[in-house]
C-alpha cells in the first residue's frame, strides 16, 4: 500500500528552507518521491491512499539519544523505582515509550535499563508487536563499586572486568553506557571522577572492535579529559566542558548530549526527589548550560537527549535561549545530528527520497517559532500514519497517589510454600 501526501509544507533542515505545498510520496516505509505535484502516480496505481495536508507542516522523526524508560517522570528517589517487580517496570517502559511516540519521538536511544527490558521492547517494537519507536540500546549500563548509581549499574571494577563485560554486552546491544563521573556534593566536588583513564580505553576499544559505540555518562573537568582520551563516541551531559576540551571533541568526532531540560525539570519539587538531588541539579545548571554554549560555538556536534525528565519543547527553547541558535539549526540537532551519531544518517534523520518514512506531522510552523514542535498532529512510523490519539496505554504512573504505593508493592510476592508446580 502507498501513500501520497499532497500540499504539505516540507521542512528541508539539509538546506534551509519550506518546501511549500509539496507532495510526498511513500511506499511501504520508504519514501519514494517529493515534487511539487505527484498525481502522475496516482495514474499508474489506483490503490494509492491520498491524504490531503493542507497548511500541515512535515519535519523528519524526532531522535532522543538519552532516555531511561524504566523511570521517566516519575516521583521520588530514583532509584527506589528500580526495587520495583519486573512487569510493572515492564507495562511502564512501554508505556513511556508509547508517550514518547506521541510527541514525535521516531527513534530513542535508552541509555540505562534492566532485566533486559529494553531488549524485550526493542524486538516487540521492530516486529510490529507493539507500537513504539525505533531503539538503540545499551542494556544495563556499566560503573564501578560504589557508584552512586549502584541500583542502576553492573559494578564491575580494574581492565580485565572491563573487558569481560564489555565483551559481553556487545552481543546483544547496540551501545555500551559507562558512567565515567557521578554527581556529588558539596559543589568542589561536584563530579569526582570514577572509571579510571585504562579502563575507559579497554571498554572502547573493545566495543569498537565490534563495531559497536560507546556513551559516556561525564560531568566535571578531570571525567571530560579521560573520556575525550579514551575516544568513546558521545559525552552525556558534559557539565564542566570548557574551549580547549571542546576543540578536542570536534577533532576526534565525539558528540555531545548535553540534557538541558533534565538539570532544569528536576528543579520542580514535585517529583519530590529529595533535597540532596534538588541542590545537585540547581548547582549543575549553568555549569550545564555554559558547556552546552561552549560546543555549540566550537562546533561540536550535538544531539537532543531528554533523560528521564525533559520535555521536547522545554529542551527546544533553552537550546535557543542559551545559544542562541536557528531553529532550523535546533531541528538539525534534534534529527539529522541524532541518526549521523547513531550512525543511520543515510536512512534516518532527514525527508530525502530513498529514506525511511519516520515522519512527523505538525499543525503549527516550526520554523516560525519553536515552540510549535510541541503541535503533532500524526506521527509516521515505519511509513504507518498514526494520529497522537490513537497512540495511548492510560496508566497512571506520573502521580502522587502511585508514589505512595511503592512500598506496597516492593512487597507484593508469592508464598512459595503455597505453590504447587505442575
Amino acid at each position: 500500500m502507498a501513500t501520497l501526501l499532497k500540499k504539505i509544507n516540507i521542512i528541508d533542515i539539509k538546506n534551509n528552507k519550506i518546501l511549500e505545498n509539496y507532495d510526498l510520496l511513500i511506499e511501504k516505509n520508504i519514501i519514494k518521491a517529493i515534487d511539487k505535484n505527484l498525481d502522475e502516480f496516482l495514474k499508474n496505481d489506483k490503490k494509492i491512499k491520498i491524504r490531503i495536508m493542507k497548511g500541515k507542516y512535515l519535519i523528519p522523526g524526532l531522535i532522543n539519544l538519552h532516555q531511561h524508560y524504566l523511570y521517566k517522570r516519575t516521583y521520588g528517589p530514583l532509584w527506589d523505582q528500580l526495587k520495583l517487580p519486573i512487569p510493572v517496570l515492564t507495562v511502564r517502559a512501554v508505556k513511556n515509550a508509547l508517550g514518547e511516540l506521541r510527541e514525535g519521538i521516531t527513534t530513542t536511544r535508552e541509555v540505562g535499563s534492566l532485566y533486559n527490558i529494553d531488549l524485550s521492547m526493542k524486538y516487540l517494537f521492530e516486529k510490529e508487536y507493539i507500537l513504539g519507536p525505533r531503539l538503540f540500546i545499551s542494556g544495563q549500563p556499566l560503573g564501578i563499586t560504589g557508584s552512586k548509581v549502584k541500583g542502576l549499574a553492573q559494578q564491575i571494577n580494574g581492565e580485565e572486568e572491563c573487558r569481560k563485560w564489555t565483551r559481553q554486552r556487545v552481543e546483544y546491544v547496540d551501545w555500551i553506557k559507562v558512567f565515567a563521573s557521578y554527581s556529588t556534593l558539596p559543589a568542589q566536588i561536584f563530579a569526582r571522577p570514577e572509571m579510571s583513564l585504562d579502563e575507559l580505553k579497554v571498554i572502547t576499544e573493545e566495543a569498537h572492535k565490534a563495531d559497536k559505540r560507546v556513551a559516556a555518562h561525564t560531568i566535571g573537568e578531570i571525567s571530560l579529559k579521560n573520556v575525550i582520551e579514551a575516544k568513546v563516541d558521545t559525552i552525556e551531559h558534559g557539565s564542566g566542558l570548557n574551549r580547549e576540551l571542546a576543540i578536542k571533541m570536534k577533532e576526534r568526532n565525539i558528540a555531545l548530549v548535553p540534557t538541558l531540560n533534565a538539570f532544569t525539570e528536576w528543579q520542580d519539587q514535585e517529583y519530590e526527589r529529595g533535597e540532596e538531588a534538588f541542590k545537585l541539579r540547581e548547582a549543575g545548571i549553568k555549569l550545564n548550560q555554559f558547556s552546552f554554549k561552549v560546543a555549540i560555538e566550537e562546533g561540536v556536534k550535538i544531539g537532543m537527549g531528554l533523560d528521564s525528565s525533559g520535555i521536547v519543547k522545554k529542551e527546544a527553547m533553552l537550546m535557543k535561549m542559551i545559544s542562541n541558535v536557528s531553529n532550523y539549526e535546533i531541528l538539525k540537532i534534534f534529527t539529522q545530528n541524532g541518526a549521523e551519531i547513531l550512525g543511520v544518517g543515510n536512512t534516518l534523520g532527514t525527508i530525502e527520497k530513498d529514506k525511511i518514512a519516520d515522519l512527523v506531522v505538525l499543525s503549527k510552523n516550526p520554523i516560525e517559532d519553536i515552540s510549535n514542535i510541541e503541535a503533532v498532529s500524526s506521527v509516521i512510523k515505519n511509513g504507518k500514519i498514526i494520529p497522537v490519539n490513537n497512540i495511548n496505554l492510560t496508566t497512571k504512573y506520573e502521580n502522587k497517589e502511585y508514589n505512595s504505593m511503592i512500598k506496597e508493592l516492593l512487597n507484593i510476592g508469592i508464598n512459595k510454600e503455597n505453590v504447587t508446580i505442575l
